[in-house]
């Protein structure tokens, strides 16, 4: 049973977790994946834009925001059910995914998984393949203790490369994320968090996308720190029906950095992949 909670979010239940999810707007469905220590707001500034062209969906994934943090595996399988039992219970029967980092990890798998569910793809700086060092270092650095112990001051060295610029977006994402250190839930958020990242390391493969056959838009910008433009260079090749777009001026997070040509992209793509 769907559970209005405020007129642009509703709750519902799907693979035993209560999720919350942002919905805006009529027509195609945009179902927007946010990344690692992310939440539907880390596509505040696109949300309205979308939304007046678009039914955009964006969930807090099982484990992040408002939706609830089980203990239990949060495996790459476990993201992409939820997903797509989400869908079904909204009676939405194709989309078109958006994922930024984490989440366009996520997207990969979804279509890969459920092919005929996925309209076509935008990576938004979402594609990574680790190595066996990174995974290590990562492990080392990124415990459920570690994250126990982050502090304001940890957030700014951690999430200050995500963003091109400073300014009063970033100051907003620093405030979200500090906001959670004191949240009654924290303790099963880290929990969450160290389990997805033990996801992240080891979900994707620049292999897969041989595997897809929708359209698919890399979207990028020339300054991400995080994820650089030549991993996208790199995959580009193996996709089927590939573009890359790089964004001047942009980060890791597109979609906060330089929200309206975030969307000019986005929208651009839908516009001409559906003249195919």
């Amino acid at each position: 049973m769907l559970e209005r909670v405020t007129p642009d979010l509703f709750a519902l239940r799907v693979q035993g977790t209560r999720v919350v999810c942002y919905e805006r707007g009529d027509g195609p469905v945009l179902l927007l994946i946010h990344g690692m220590f992310g939440d539907h707001l880390d596509w505040e500034p696109a949300l309205e834009p979308l939304a007046r062209d678009h039914r955009v969906l964006a969930p807090d994934m099982p484990g992040f925001g408002e939706s609830e943090k089980p203990d239990r595996n949060y495996s790459a399988e476990f993201f992409v059910a939820a997903l797509i039992e989400l869908l079904d219970r909204l009676g939405i029967e194709r989309v078109t995914l958006v994922g930024n980092s984490f989440g366009g990890i996520v997207s990969v798998r979804v279509a890969l998984a459920h092919p005929g569910r996925v309209e076509r793809l935008v990576l938004v700086s979402g594609l990574r393949e680790f190595n066996e060092q990174e995974r290590s270092t990562a492990r080392q650095r990124l415990t459920c203790e570690t994250l126990l112990a982050l502090t304001p001051g940890m957030h700014r060295l951690m999430f200050a490369p995500i963003f091109a610029q400073a300014g009063p977006i970033q100051e907003r994402y620093f405030e979200k994320q500090d906001a959670k250190l004191s949240r009654p839930d924290y303790p099963n958020y880290a929990r969450a968090l160290a389990r997805s990242i033990e996801t992240a390391l080891t979900a994707y493969s620049t292999q897969q996308l041989d595997e897809i056959r929708c359209p698919t838009l890399l979207l990028w910008g020339d300054l991400d720190a995080v994820i650089p433009v030549k991993e996208a260079c790199s995959a580009l090749p193996r996709l089927m029906q590939g573009e890359l777009v790089v964004l001047p001026g942009g980060g890791h997070a597109l979609q906060l950095d330089l929200p309206q040509a975030f969307v000019r992209a986005v929208e651009s793509f839908v516009r001409k992949t559906s003249q195919v």
